[in-house]
């Protein structure tokens, strides 16, 4: 009977080891995940560690079409294999490769870096800056347009001039926001043909209807890179 007491005694203390050791384990296990589909839907894989070779996953090789990565997560995405090749880096989610360096149904090999808790946790926010590809050509760089402010929606990369956005698959007067490489300008004009009104870009503007070209405006787009 004493035992008995003791044990039910102790049964707050042991419930509350247990939630602990689960918490702990669910932060560790967090990672990055690849799906088929845009807009994070279709078959799909998580990932903690590495993958040189995404051909021998259950997900296979050039077929990602949408990441997800949680916070305290980086991951590097390579259009081949043994992290070679064009790059992606994501910080967060991502709805639609297409839009991206590396490109949709391209990625053959991954990096992922984690924040863990414990003594294992080896976590750099630099991290990807130390693993380029043994081959890998430098980033592209260029512009990015956004259909919604702050870096949102739909969107199109850029790395060339565009006399009429309205022959782009991201049309013409449906930009909200802009983000531009280090290194680059951008030059957005109301009218096609680098006519109209018009707003030159050396950095992210979340709204451009803070801008003199305005918001849902842009018709035509000039990019330059040094």
């Amino acid at each position: 009977m004493a035992k008995s007491a003791a044990l039910f005694r102790a049964l707050p203390f042991v419930l509350s080891v247990l939630a602990a050791l689960t918490g702990a384990g669910q932060a560790t296990a967090q990672g990055v995940t690849l799906f088929r589909d845009r807009f994070l839907q279709g078959p799909s894989q998580t990932f903690h560690d590495d993958v040189p070779d995404l051909r021998y996953t259950q997900l296979g090789s050039r077929r990602a079409s949408s990441i997800h990565v949680p916070p305290g997560c980086v991951a590097v995405v390579y259009g081949r294999p043994g992290f070679r090749g064009r790059s992606t880096t994501f910080r967060d989610s991502d709805n639609d490769l297409s839009n991206t360096a590396v490109g949709e149904d391209s990625a053959s090999s991954l990096r992922v870096n984690c924040r863990r808790s414990g003594p294992g946790n080896h976590y750099r926010p630099d991290w990807h800056v130390d693993h380029p590809g043994s081959d890998e050509p430098a980033p592209r760089r260029g512009v990015v347009l956004y259909r919604d402010r702050e870096a949102g929606g739909p969107s199109q990369f850029f790395d060339r001039d565009v006399p009429d956005l309205d022959r782009t698959r991201f049309g013409s007067r449906m930009a909200s926001s802009v983000d531009v490489s280090p290194g680059c300008i951008a030059v957005l004009h109301e009218l096609p043909g680098f006519r109209g009104r018009r707003t030159e870009f050396r950095e992210r503007d979340d709204n451009l209807r803070n801008t003199a070209v305005g918001e849902d405006t842009a018709s035509s787009l000039q990019v330059r890179c040094r």
